[in-house]
């Protein structure tokens, strides 16, 4: 029964992984509009049927609308992102339904950005490239440590101008232990979302040359464990308020289309739920949320771990 219980969840995530990749492959251009109870106010449903409207009419069947949940930057909803294959994710701000005409003619048909209304914006130009770096203490103090200064100090150096490649500083990544701390520091390059681990000036310079300069990905430097919170930098990173935290529970908000089970899946959903089942070990979990020191959030912050161990000793059995 335990068993049965994880082979059924890999079942239904290897037909989850299926839709996902259907619905996401291929060259086609994304319009992500978010859904959640504070975008629908500040007018998300109409903006979702303007875009409808505008890529019906457009006669295209590789123009994808699709929604997601809250990102968490309310005062500047409805947010709209636009997402073309081997380009940077562009973010807008308070979009309107006038301003759907010209994102849809100008960005989505042309590959033209509207700099004006992006996100915590106006910008002057969307990057060809653009590398996250972590800047926390772990991660060689923003890179110095390793490369010997700034890492955007370090870029310029090698003749690698703002227009090609942006450096942006970003919260942990979580890709290291802390065994490794100071010893490298780790990096996203970003249309292609590949996460570097580098040990030296040397490995940077590798990056720039093959990656940034050559197009061809460094697989020796590659981090192949993805970490928790880096689909949300993938798509997020380059906004300030975003990357500056480091999401673990909420890593998902923005990402997921809060109606599609199949992403829930997709993005390990379930397997919690699963992992306990197929322990069959209440105590185990209980020890877990007591090692955890999770609280409860009333006045009194009562240990939760302790309250679950208090209903297991009563000898009442009827919840």
């Amino acid at each position: 029964m335990k068993q049965q219980v994880w082979d059924a969840l890999q079942t239904i995530r290897q037909k989850s992984d299926h839709v996902v990749r259907e619905r996401t492959g291929g060259d086609r251009i994304f319009i992500q509009v978010g859904s959640a109870t504070c975008e629908n106010a500040a007018g998300a449903v109409e903006i979702a049927e303007e875009f409808r409207k505008h890529i019906a009419a457009s006669g295209r069947d590789d123009i994808v609308l699709r929604r997601t949940g809250c990102t968490g930057r309310c005062s500047r909803e409805p947010i709209v992102s636009v997402y073309r294959a081997g380009a940077m994710p562009v973010k807008y701000q308070q979009v309107t339904r006038e301003l759907v005409h010209k994102i849809f003619t100008q960005h989505v048909l042309k590959g033209e950005p509207l700099l004006d209304h992006v996100l915590d914006g106006p910008i002057e130009a969307v990057s060809r490239f653009e590398i996250l770096n972590c800047a926390s203490i772990r991660c060689g103090w923003k890179g110095e440590k390793i490369c010997g200064g700034p890492m955007a100090d370090r870029l310029r150096a090698m003749g690698v101008e703002p227009e090609e490649c942006r450096v942006i500083k970003a919260s942990c990544f979580g890709a290291c232990s802390a065994e490794q701390a100071g010893k490298c520091t780790h990096i996203l390059v970003r249309p292609q979302n590949v996460l570097y681990r580098i040990e030296t000036l040397d490995d940077l310079e590798e990056v720039v040359r093959e990656h940034i300069r050559g197009g061809r990905l460094v697989e020796r430097l590659r981090v192949r464990d993805e970490p928790v919170s880096q689909d949300f930098f993938e798509l997020y990173g380059e906004v300030a308020f975003f990357n500056r935290q480091t999401r673990i529970a909420l890593r998902h908000n923005g990402i997921i289309d809060p109606e599609s089970i199949e992403e829930y899946v997709h993005y390990r959903g379930f397997e919690a739920l699963a992992k306990v089942l197929s322990r069959g070990d209440p105590q185990a979990v209980i020890d877990e949320v007591i090692k955890s020191r999770l609280r409860g959030r009333g006045g009194g912050g009562f240990p939760t771990g302790e309250k679950w161990t208090l209903a297991t000793q009563s000898p009442e059995k009827v919840r």
